[in-house]
């Protein structure tokens, strides 16, 4: 079965809709932008810089939950904390040129939002502004949060591929 063509303001899996975007210019799928994945040909880099992002979170992570006293653990939550700061920062400029989405869902231990993503695999058939074309189920690659997979779609308008 096809799903359905995704668009901002599309519900996604963490509760949250796809935005802020910006969507295809040039498209409107039930009145809204269409929105897009990410070539391939940027998607290779970014997933290898998402997941390098991902293992140094990991074991800052790992870090703040062995800290073995109060002092030892104030310390790594400030450097855990300033990492995904820096994360999201870096990230976010990365992806600045395709469909961006914010998830402000928080991540743990240290509550930060997992914030940007991209869709980094959608249609393989479908092309909007050179760009594949996303869909209901295809799913956002987020910064601190993993994948997020978006739940909403135009019914109307279903994607191939």
């Amino acid at each position: 079965m096809m799903p359905p063509a995704a668009r901002p303001t599309d519900a996604t899996a963490h509760g949250t809709p796809l935005a802020p975007g910006p969507g295809s210019t040039t498209t409107l799928i039930g009145f809204l932008p269409a929105w897009r994945a990410v070539p391939a040909a940027a998607a290779a880099g970014l997933q290898a810089a998402l997941e390098a992002t991902s293992k140094a979170i990991k074991a800052l992570e790992e870090t703040t939950k062995a800290a073995p006293d109060p002092t030892s653990k104030a310390a790594a939550v400030t450097a855990e904390t300033t990492a995904k700061a820096s994360a999201v920062a870096a990230m976010s400029s990365a992806m600045a040129a395709f469909d961006m989405h914010m998830c402000a869902m928080p991540s743990a231990p240290v509550p930060a939002p997992h914030g940007p993503g991209v869709v980094l695999q959608g249609s393989s058939s479908v092309l909007i502004d050179f760009m594949p074309a996303a869909r209901q189920g295809d799913k956002v690659v987020e910064t601190l949060g993993g994948p997020d997979p978006i739940t909403g779609g135009c019914t109307t308008v279903i994607i191939g591929g």
